[in-house]
């Protein structure tokens, strides 16, 4: 039995090996409209008043900004999405091996995810450190410990953040579903 990243062989006993793959292209259409809604969230005016030159309605300016507000639903479904393909992939595996390789799901996601994200932060860090203006250490420090989600309802940070990393939030709520959900995953079930 051989194991790719999203194939995996299966032999049968006197038949051909048949193919499983976990790939779901109809997933493929649901990222594009997560990313599309938080691009369309992050380009457009939230204020209506920068709505002016659509139209001199006041109604359709701020139906023009709610509109650009409500975008921001592609984030929900960018981490449900997530939990999903985790959760499937979790659950096939100890479907097929009766457990679930936590260390292996760790190094998986490690490689996957923090390169560019502390390459992120090192080149936000060093460009405000010495070229744009110290933001401090603390919103820093809660990027670092991928707890900057927290950074928000304790006003250690603005919507923002320093130099635009602002939206690596999520990225935080990523990791703490990480953290618990392979130990869920691991747990067995009635049958």
């Amino acid at each position: 039995m051989t194991i790719g990243a999203a194939t995996i062989k299966l032999a049968k006993s006197g038949t051909a090996p048949i193919t499983a793959s976990f790939y779901r292209p109809e997933l493929d259409a649901l990222r594009f409209l997560a990313f599309f809604l938080v691009f369309m969230h992050h380009g457009l005016p939230h204020d209506s008043l920068k709505y002016s030159g659509v139209s001199h309605n006041l109604i359709v300016r701020e139906l023009c900004a709610n509109v650009a507000i409500s975008f921001s639903a592609g984030l929900p479904l960018f981490f449900v999405l997530s939990a999903y393909l985790i959760a499937s992939l979790l659950l096939r595996e100890k479907e097929r091996t009766s457990t679930v390789h936590i260390s292996a799901f760790y190094i998986r996601r490690i490689l996957r995810i923090w390169p560019l994200y502390f390459s992120a932060l090192l080149s936000s860090f060093l460009v405000s450190r010495f070229i744009a203006g110290f933001h401090g250490w603390g919103i820093y420090v809660t990027f670092l410990f991928m707890a900057a989600n927290w950074a928000l309802p304790f006003h250690l940070m603005s919507i923002g953040g320093p130099l635009g990393i602002g939206h690596l939030w999520s990225i935080s709520v990523e990791e703490q579903f990480y953290m618990a959900f392979p130990y869920l995953a691991k747990v067995p079930r009635d049958r």
